[in-house]
């Protein structure tokens, strides 16, 4: 049973192209769901949607929001996006998240 759990639980499969098509503009939010999926939050109704992003040596993958109560530990970007009225998105940013230092 023990390896089993060890064995099935991996880390995501990183992309380095994952955040790629945010630079193709005209981008709509239906495209960035269709890449990535459900969004962690959305801010202001939904102009402003954040996703939590990890990072591995295959490059970029989306945290689940379904992992929202675990801890930061695999969260290395949150990654906002803001969309016009129309549902166009006009900017990003992908921002490093540093996790607090522990004390012994």
């Amino acid at each position: 049973m023990v390896a089993c759990l060890t064995g099935c639980a991996s880390t995501p499969a990183g992309d380095r192209q994952l955040l790629g098509f945010l630079d193709q503009q005209p981008v709509t939010r239906a495209e960035v769901y269709g890449h990535l999926g459900p969004s962690y939050s959305t801010y202001e109704g939904v102009r402003i949607v954040a996703y939590r992003i990890g990072e591995n040596g295959s490059g970029y993958y989306v945290v689940a929001p379904s992992e929202k109560s675990n801890s930061w530990k695999s969260v290395k970007y949150d990654l906002m996006l803001l969309f016009d009225d129309t549902g166009t998105l006009r900017q990003h940013s992908l921002i490093a998240i540093h996790a607090p230092h522990e004390t012994p």
